[in-house]
C-alpha cells in the first residue's frame, strides 16, 4: 500500500482475494491483471490507484470503497451472477467513471457508491431492492436514471440525487 512507483501487477492465477488496503494509494498503478479465481476485493484494496478500466466475471463480494478516488477509472463491467451488492463508497470520487455495467443479480447499492462520478445515465437492474443514502450524490453529469425494469424495488435512501444538477428524467416502474 502507498507505493507510488508501482505501475503494473501480475498476480498468481490461484489468488481468490485481494485483502484490505492491498494496493491502496499506489497512485501509479495503472494495470492489474486480476485472475479469474478472484471472488473478493477487500476494503480500499484498489483505492487511489491509476486503474482505467475493470471487468470482472466471477466476483462475489466487494469491500467498502474498493475503487475510492480512482480518478482515471472510466469503465467498470461486472457480469458475475453471484454479485448481489455494491457496497458503500465503492466508486466515491471516481471523477472520470462514465460507463458502468452491473450484474442482473444485484439487490442493493450502498451509501455514496457512485458519489462524484461522471456517469450520465444509469439503468437500475431488475432485481435491485434499494438504493442507500447519497448513491448518486454530486454526479453532475447524471441526466437519466431508469428504474423501469425493477420488479422488487422497496427503498430509496435520502439525498440519492443531491447535487445532480443535470438530472432531467427518472423513470419509475
Amino acid at each position: 500500500a502507498g507505493n507510488t512507483k508501482l505501475t503494473n501487477v501480475y498476480l498468481n492465477s490461484t489468488l481468490t482475494e485481494l485483502p484490505k488496503n492491498m494496493f491502496n494509494g499506489c497512485s501509479s498503478l495503472a494495470s492489474i491483471d486480476l485472475p479469474v479465481a478472484v471472488v473478493k476485493l477487500g476494503d480500499y484494496s484498489l483505492a487511489g490507484t491509476a486503474i482505467e478500466s475493470v471487468s470482472l466475471d466471477n466476483i462475489e463480494t466487494f469491500g467498502t470503497n474498493v475503487f475510492d478516488s480512482c480518478t482515471n477509472l472510466s469503465t467498470f463491467v461486472v457480469n458475475s451472477p453471484n454479485l448481489t451488492a455494491i457496497p458503500a463508497g465503492m466508486f466515491n470520487g471516481c471523477s472520470n467513471l462514465t460507463t458502468v455495467e452491473l450484474s442482473d443479480a444485484l439487490t442493493s447499492i450502498g451509501e455514496n457508491a457512485f458519489a462524484g462520478t461522471a456517469i450520465s445515465s444509469f439503468k437500475i437492474p431488475a432485481s435491485l431492492e434499494g438504493l442507500s443514502d447519497g448513491v448518486f450524490k454530486g454526479c453532475t453529469s447524471l441526466t437519466t436514471v431508469d428504474f423501469s425494469a425493477c420488479n422488487s424495488f422497496k427503498k430509496l435512501g435520502a439525498s440519492v440525487f443531491e447535487d445532480c444538477s443535470k438530472l432531467t428524467a427518472v423513470s419509475l416502474p
